[in-house]
């Protein structure tokens, strides 16, 4: 009997049956939870009066482009400077990658550089094509927004252009309260402001024509376009059924990926910069009013909301979340990184890695690290940084 007793004992443990075991498991997860947040590692002095902007993660380097027109890689693991490309020209739009190369805009056009050593290989001088750029691997391009309405695509080898796509020809009627012109900086005719894809399907933010534009990626060929009801900043987010965009009419829009009619719309208490990110069932995105949301793709039913610190006033927020360690990571404009409860929406930590610093930026990550890159609040207060955000 005893013997018996024991064999079902040690079967309980072996099949994770046994109430130590749970206790265990769960107290591990709970510490790992509980982790403190740390900045790794940091770079600043290069980037005094040479702001950094939003990084890109690729193959172990973090990558920023910055305002005297520098590309710098850094290892992304320990903070060392890697190689760092002369552009001369102020790089604002985040970068993009194939892994071979990497890809800039500025006012001098589209360039590359080779991922592993920063070395020049070609550019595509127009200078209209100054806007946000992409690259599809599965396709050899790269594609980028011009101010001249245009939308580019280059072969990623050569950069020889393939095609162009126009959307200026049919631009809507500006909605009450958002006048193009305002938006447009000076002597351009169109501010495309984002793009992103699911591997076949291009999706244009254009910021002053308040709306979205689908472009089949191997060819160019429109297939639909949506206006909301303001300017749109942010990057859309696809699924495989569904595109996700936020706007400055303060609300954030799900439409059909395949059609662009509007299956549902959220309203926030302020305008939408950001984009947003999926997991299989919700959408996380962040507003101005100082929140971070959670809602059901099928129907935009809220499922939470996360209220960040405002010391001084509501803090906006730029930052397209990251998902990671069952959590929702995001940076704010009034300086802090948040980590929270995936499931729950409750606070996991939150850190103020550069004191008196604003983060308007979406962070990066290798998976386990999140890279940040900061901005002075003003003469006196913060410094630009490119930050590294770990747990211990």
């Amino acid at each position: 009997m005893y013997a018996m007793r024991f064999c079902l004992f040690a079967f309980a443990l072996f099949v994770g049956y046994g109430p130590h075991f749970i206790g265990a498991a769960e107290q591990a997860a709970d510490e790992k939870e509980q982790m403190t947040p740390v900045v790794s590692w940091s770079a600043v002095a290069e980037f005094v009066e040479n702001e950094p902007h939003n990084p890109l993660f690729v193959d172990d380097l973090v990558i920023v482009g910055t305002d005297k027109g520098e590309v710098r890689a850094y290892d992304g693991f320990n903070g060392r400077q890697v190689w760092t490309h002369h552009g001369g020209k102020r790089i604002f739009h985040r970068l993009a990658s194939d892994s071979a190369r990497v890809y800039f805009t500025s006012d001098k056009g589209l360039a590359a550089v080779n991922l592993a050593d920063g070395r020049w290989l070609w550019s595509f001088s127009l200078a209209v094509c100054d806007g946000p750029t992409l690259a599809l691997p599965n396709h050899g391009l790269v594609y980028v927004g011009g101010h001249d309405g245009k939308l580019y695509a280059v072969d990623a080898k050569t950069g020889e252009q393939r095609w162009t796509s126009d959307f200026l020809a049919d631009a809507p009627p500006d909605p009450p309260g958002f006048d193009g012109n305002r938006a447009r900086g000076f002597n351009t005719q169109a501010r495309p402001s984002a793009l992103a894809s699911d591997g076949e399907t291009i999706i244009l933010s254009v910021f002053d024509q308040c709306r979205v534009i689908a472009i089949n990626a191997a060819d160019g060929k429109r297939l639909w376009s949506f206006q909301t009801g303001g300017w749109i900043l942010g990057t859309a987010v696809a699924t495989e059924t569904r595109v996700f965009i936020g706007s400055q009419d303060k609300f954030f829009y799900c439409l059909d990926k395949q059609t662009g009619e509007q299956l549902w719309k959220f309203e926030t208490n302020l305008r939408v910069e950001s984009g947003g990110t999926v997991d299989d069932k919700y959408v996380y995105f962040g507003s101005c009013d100082g929140h971070v949301y959670c809602v059901d793709q099928t129907d935009g039913g809220e499922r939470w909301r996360f209220e960040i610190d405002h010391p001084d006033r509501r803090s906006a927020i730029y930052s397209v979340p990251v998902l990671q360690h069952d959590a929702v990571h995001f940076a704010t404009g009034e300086g802090q990184v948040y980590a929270i409860n995936q499931q729950t929406g409750e606070l996991r930590w939150k850190l103020r890695p550069s004191t008196g610093s604003e983060l308007y930026c979406s962070p990066a990550t290798n998976g386990d690290l999140l890279y940040v890159t900061s901005r002075a609040r003003s003469k006196e207060e913060g410094a630009p940084s490119l930050m590294a955000i770990g747990r211990k």
